[in-house]
């Protein structure tokens, strides 16, 4: 299981490293927002093969937002309610100290932090064997 959800970790700060500049620089009224303070939410659609190699497929931004099956429902509760933990004790530490580091965070409420800035989470010493050197169903 630790094998598979590093390998997510990985894709997922790859993706946000790719749109970062799509997601957070936007121009308004002639102003350039840099994206400071910005976040974003994606979906990722991935498929897992017999050696535990997760493949990524593609990211969607909102992910599954528009359906509304009692799952979800109660999934998109949780997952936002973590993510505006977050938001809001960001908010209060640059309120505090608008110098100081912003990590670590005290509350994550589940989440773990793959991308901040520079820093992107790498699943070290993991090789994936190529496709093309992989059995066949």
């Amino acid at each position: 299981v630790q094998h598979v959800r590093n390998q997510l970790k990985e894709i997922i700060a790859q993706t946000a490293e790719c749109f970062k500049d799509v997601s957070f620089n936007t121009t308004y009224r002639d102003s350039i927002n840099t994206g400071e303070n910005g976040y974003a939410l994606y979906g990722f659609d991935t498929i897992l093969d017999r050696d535990l190699d997760v493949w990524y497929i593609e990211a969607q931004g909102g992910p599954g937002m528009e359906e509304e099956f009692d799952f979800r429902v109660e999934m998109h509760r949780d997952l936002l309610q973590g993510m505006i933990g977050i938001v809001d004790e960001i908010q209060s530490k640059q309120v505090a100290d608008p110098s100081a580091n912003l990590l670590p965070l005290e509350n994550l409420a589940g989440w773990e932090i793959v991308y901040a800035g520079d820093w992107m989470y790498e699943y070290k010493g993991y090789e994936r064997v190529p496709s093309n050197q992989k059995k066949r169903c």
